[in-house]
């Protein structure tokens, strides 16, 4: 009965854990619906008009140089939840082994979303005062309302 439980919860979070993982360049949540920047985030970029076509190519190339990364870092999360999906359902639970498994996947999604991070504070330093200002005025994402991002 206790190790059925154990097994559930850990599929549980598995699966939590492989949802949200999944999300790749440009998906989930940007910094607006945590209110820290309201607006769109790196996705609004697009949105910008004002661009001159040197901060468009630095753009570019920050943007492709993370999908490059984050390629590879998902191939790496992906494998880690193989392994992890068959030590949870192997005859014999390895508790200990499922432990390490979820923490490295754990870490790599950590740098999943410091590379994001990075790429998107890259990305303000090019943008002048006045376009990040206009980033901030643009209008929340579909799916939340107002400045604040409460979520529907």
């Amino acid at each position: 009965m206790r190790r059925s439980v154990w097994t559930m919860v850990m599929v549980s979070v598995v699966g939590v854990s492989m949802f949200f993982g999944q999300m790749g360049p440009g998906m989930g949540q940007g910094t607006g619906p945590q209110g820290k920047v309201p607006g769109r985030g790196m996705q609004g970029i697009s949105m910008l008009t004002n661009l001159t076509q040197e901060q468009r190519d630095k753009i570019f190339a920050i943007q492709q140089n993370l999908r490059k990364e984050s390629v590879a870092l998902d191939t790496e999360a992906d494998q880690i939840r193989y392994d992890l999906h068959k030590v949870m359902t192997a005859t014999s639970l390895d508790e200990k082994k499922a432990k390490e498994l979820y923490a490295k996947l754990q870490s790599v999604q950590q740098k999943i979303a410091q590379r994001r991070f990075e790429a998107e504070l890259e990305i303000f330093k090019i943008l002048t005062p006045e376009q990040r200002q206009q980033l901030q005025n643009l209008p929340p994402r579909p799916g939340y309302m107002g400045k604040k991002g409460q979520k529907w």
